[in-house]
């Protein structure tokens, strides 16, 4: 069998030693003839120089000039395969058929974009890997998706519009074809689910495929807990109208639920005493912060107002 064409996009700052791990997930790679294309934004450590010794075509930009969305297109720009992968600079291949199993999904000529299931690190604490097995990206099942026509989101509900258009560029893969007739653009946040939303309504259909999957998480502080939350949700107002927590009522209610739930599952699952005092002690903080940034978020971008933060 011969090996398909698969262009790999990562845009990297500092990727650190966890890109070692990016890399080698990539030459282990069987089935694809693999390009590398590197777009750093000012790197001080020795990302570049780890990306240029594995082969990549590395392009470097001024760290103003990261954009989620233009970055990314300047990637797939330098890419000369007809499957563009995307991934980022943490997410490491599960297996060596990953690129094999995503650019298999193009053989549906409808197909425009995929994307594949995330797997938690083994280090990460046990809400970190059951919130992320839960999530839409997380799903054991593969599907692919097609509007009927190109109105049918106009009749969804906000959480059936964000089942339909989800899409993640932690890990995907674009049709460069598709591509090229729907760039990203200029989107400083979830340009992903900007773009699927795109492609559905221009036809295209958007495949999951769980078989494949990367190894991504993060153990990150609170205060990025919250900024990351309220982004998270003015995004899906703004595409989706959806509001998950619509009043303080129902934050201050869930709250006390989630943290409930939360404990109960730390206190069965999590193994080792002083992770699991440690864990249950952040708990009420962990769900206050991203569920006030869940509130907040969608209220400030349904009055169409709302903060930027840098580093999301």
């Amino acid at each position: 069998m011969s090996s398909i064409p698969v262009s790999v996009v990562i845009p990297t700052k500092n990727a650190g030693p966890v890109f070692d791990e990016v890399l080698d997930g990539l030459r282990a790679q069987q089935g694809v003839a693999l390009q590398l294309v590197v777009v750093d934004s000012g790197s001080s450590d020795d990302t570049v120089a780890r990306a240029r010794t594995f082969g990549a075509v590395v392009h470097e930009i001024p760290p103003a000039e990261f954009n989620h969305g233009a970055t990314r297109d300047l990637g797939i720009g330098l890419a000369d395969a007809g499957v563009v992968v995307l991934m980022t600079q943490d997410a490491v291949p599960g297996d060596a058929l990953l690129l094999q199993r995503m650019a298999q999904a193009f053989d549906d000529p409808a197909v425009g974009g995929c994307y594949v299931r995330q797997v938690a690190r083994p280090e990460h604490d046990v809400l970190i890997h059951r919130n992320l097995d839960w999530s839409l990206t997380g799903r054991r099942v593969s599907e692919v998706r097609q509007l009927a026509h190109p109105g049918a989101l106009d009749g969804m509900s906000p959480v059936e519009r964000y089942t339909m258009c989800n899409f993640d560029n932690v890990c995907s893969a674009l049709r460069k074809s598709a591509w090229e007739t729907l760039h990203f653009g200029r989107v400083d946040f979830a340009e992903d689910i900007e773009w699927s939303k795109k492609a559905l309504i221009a036809g295209w259909k958007i495949a999951y495929v769980a078989e494949s999957h990367v190894v991504h998480s993060h153990d990150r502080p609170l205060s990025y807990s919250y900024r990351r939350s309220y982004v998270t949700h003015r995004k899906l107002f703004a595409e989706y109208g959806m509001m998950t927590i619509p009043s303080p009522q129902v934050a201050v209610k869930s709250t006390l639920r989630s943290v409930m739930s939360d404990s109960l599952y730390v206190l069965r699952h999590q193994p080792g005493l002083g992770r699991k005092l440690s864990l249950l002690l952040q708990i009420p903080l962990l769900n206050a912060t991203s569920i006030l940034g869940q509130y907040l978020g969608a209220r400030d971008e349904r009055k169409g107002r709302g903060r930027q933060f840098a580093g999301i």
